[in-house]
């Protein structure tokens, strides 16, 4: 699949666009300092990931003190022109950006993701490549490094992973503070 990062080795900046389609930037640029940058890769046609996206949202709710998060909206997984489920969705393979940016709003809008930037993968696909991300699979990157590689979805994407990653890391700090 040409997937170009590993656990514990250096994460991939790949360029990304806003949801609107009007500015570019990179992957790190999510991230805040050394805080953990959690990556949810996934499009809409897949019926896991908006089901698993509930349980993200609990997750962005109970740590977004501590960490950032993003949703990276790539090629959809079931398009209506493809390899589609019924009564799935409606939404084409993207021919162009713009088309993209729209099937990643609309995600958005029928979703609340506050606490989340959503945030769209180049037609080139470098995200969706870089972190062999289709059809859908979570990462966390903390100082520009894998700290946590998901596996590849449906089978592997597992929230609860990334939950006891985050609870690990919050004792963790918890008790160096304590030790100060």
């Amino acid at each position: 699949m040409g997937k170009k990062v590993k656990l514990n080795n250096k994460a991939y900046n790949s360029p990304i666009v806003s949801i609107d389609g009007k500015r570019c930037q990179r992957i790190f640029d999510l991230a805040r300092g050394s805080r953990p940058l959690v990556l949810n890769f996934g499009s809409s046609t897949c019926p896991v990931f908006m089901k698993m996206l509930k349980r993200y949202q609990v997750l962005i709710k109970e740590f977004s003190e501590m960490a950032d998060f993003a949703v990276i909206y790539i090629e959809e997984a079931h398009p209506v022109d493809g390899w589609a489920f019924k009564n799935n969705s409606d939404i084409p393979k993207h021919r162009t950006l713009d088309e993209r940016c729209k099937a990643a709003q609309k995600m958005a809008k029928s979703l609340d993701l506050s606490g989340c930037t959503v945030a769209v993968d180049s037609m080139l696909n470098e995200a969706n490549i870089a972190y062999g991300a289709v059809p859908i699979r979570l990462y966390i990157v903390q100082d520009k490094k894998i700290a946590y590689e998901g596996g590849a979805g449906p089978m592997n994407y597992r929230v609860h992973e990334v939950n006891e990653w985050l609870q690990r890391d919050r004792t963790r700090k918890s008790l160096k503070e304590q030790n100060f």
